[in-house]
């Protein structure tokens, strides 16, 4: 594989023993309605799960008790444009490029001050550095005070570490989660959550409430967590991890896949003053010379 490809975009780790996992579930059994019940379940299911992680401490997410299925995490920034669509969008340079792809009213937080007519969005970790954004903090206290809402992407949070978030700010209007980093093969059965403080009567409460959900995902959710910790990926491979960084001339970061490169990665760079590198396919490769 030709090495400029190898380390560009994210990828998750192409984990043969989850996909060998995946490929002995019961797909039939879900497909009655009979089964209806698993709709609440995973919902249930995936909250209880992500505050089970003994590396992570998510401060206030007990405030977001509606909670629902999401396709990915995608879905549920459709339905925050759609809900803030006469306000201007700001995120940081180097977020998914899903956000200039689908909105012509932006500006980068990069670039000025927030507006009480502005909606941020905002990636935790932070998909350009594998970090907490350092002006998280404050970002979300100016929010607060101006009355702005604001929408966390966490769809990292199930592949990272000592990612401890103070969820209490009132601007938080939006959380979502997914499945599709913990490992290869979930991605494509775009296993998301949307919490949200109150019930919003838009798109996804409404496929949620009428079951317009594919049960299968939710049972490829629901046996992951059931099988696997929130913490799996740190706890399995955190040294192979440490490895490849160390090899490959990279800075750690808080999340599993990425590592910070210097100048030799230049071409990687995506707008800031550091380069996220992709390491996936070589955690893999090294975890598995070491077993």
């Amino acid at each position: 594989m030709d090495e400029n490809k190898k380390y560009k975009g994210v990828e998750p780790i192409p984990n043969t023993d989850v996909l060998g996992f995946l490929q002995m579930l019961n797909y039939e059994d879900w497909l009655s309605k009979d089964s209806d019940w698993i709709y609440s379940c995973y919902r249930d299911t995936f909250l209880q799960w992500i505050q089970s992680s003994n590396l992570n401490t998510l401060n206030g997410i007990e405030n977001f008790k509606h909670k629902q299925y999401s396709f990915g995490t995608t879905q549920t920034f459709d339905l925050f444009y759609l809900q803030n669509k006469n306000r201007r969008f700001r995120f940081f340079k180097g977020d998914f490029f899903y956000h200039t792809a689908c909105n012509t009213n932006w500006e980068y937080l990069d670039t000025s001050r927030i507006d009480t007519n502005d909606a941020v969005i905002i990636s935790v970790p932070f998909s350009d550095t594998g970090n907490i954004p350092n002006t998280l903090e404050f970002i979300l206290c100016e929010c607060d005070v101006m009355g702005v809402p604001v929408l966390l992407d966490m769809c990292y949070y199930v592949i990272g570490k000592d990612i401890n978030i103070n969820l209490n700010h009132k601007c938080i209007d939006t959380i979502s989660f997914s499945l599709s980093k913990f490992s290869d093969g979930l991605q494509n059965f775009r296993c998301g959550l949307r919490l949200t403080k109150d019930f919003k009567d838009d798109g996804i409460d409404i496929i949620n409430q009428f079951y317009h959900v594919p049960k299968i995902s939710c049972a490829v959710g629901i046996s992951i967590m059931d099988n696997y910790s929130v913490d799996y990926n740190w706890n399995e491979f955190g040294d192979s991890y440490l490895s490849v960084c160390e090899e490959k001339n990279l800075k750690p970061t808080n999340t599993m896949i990425l590592g910070l490169g210097g100048s030799e990665y230049d071409y990687l760079n995506r707008g800031n003053s550091t380069n996220r590198v992709c390491i996936a396919k070589d955690i893999w490769e090294t975890y598995n010379d070491k077993r």
